[in-house]
């Protein structure tokens, strides 16, 4: 908090990695926010980056003010970059969109991306940066090919039914992923992921030696 103000941009940036410069992503000065979108998303790819660092601001009666994460503000914008989220463990290429930080929370401004042939939508929140933080985070696919990639992403429960069924095809999908805050002394609470899946004339197992050819249907 020793510095009083900033306003950076910069214009297509080339993001930093794990694997081309591990030294900045791991670096314990980063802020909290930042961390976060690194520890969380595993983004690649060129963005533009707009940061302010606002000034300590004298809050209510008790003389409370902005202090740490709490001062940090950015707009992370997509061009074409890839991200991987690690509660939902699914690809995303050609990410366009924003991921805003604002207030000690991660926003997603209705990123668009795509999987292969599937084009996705994100959107959702992080409420805060610490380990522990509660999210609710909404994907939506449209030709989302019903493959491997998408399988291993599955919570376990939901890929005991994709073993019974064996889907082949295409579908329409919609997974909702949340958590509730949990904290210092519990720790990050268990997350919740709910798929629906909308077969687009896909196939299904009946039993070990059937199949519903050009199914349809939620």
């Amino acid at each position: 908090d020793d510095l009083l103000q900033a306003d950076v941009r910069i214009a297509g940036l080339d993001l930093p990695t794990e694997r081309t410069f591990p030294a900045f992503v791991q670096a314990r000065q980063l802020p909290g926010p930042l961390a976060a979108v690194f520890r969380d998303y595993a983004p690649r790819g060129r963005v533009n980056v707009h940061v302010q660092l606002l000034p300590v601001e004298q809050g209510g009666a008790d003389g409370t003010g902005r202090v740490g994460a709490g001062r940090l503000e950015a707009d992370i914008e997509a061009l074409g970059a890839a991200c991987r989220y690690r509660h939902f463990p699914y690809e995303f290429e050609e990410a366009r969109g924003t991921v805003r930080l604002a207030g000690g929370r991660v926003l997603l401004d209705h990123l668009t991306a795509r999987h292969g042939a599937g084009r996705v939508t994100a959107a959702g929140v992080v409420y805060n940066t610490r380990s522990w933080a509660g999210f609710e985070l909404r994907f939506c696919g449209e030709d989302v090919p019903l493959n491997d990639d998408l399988y291993a992403a599955l919570p376990e429960e939901y890929r005991q039914l994709w073993r019974q069924a064996a889907p082949l095809g295409l579908c329409d999908v919609a997974a909702t992923v949340g958590r509730p805050e949990g904290s210092a002394e519990t720790g990050p609470l268990p997350a919740h992921v709910a798929v629906e899946a909308h077969l687009l004339g896909g196939s299904l197992a009946l039993g070990a030696e059937r199949r519903v050819d050009h199914a349809d249907g939620w």
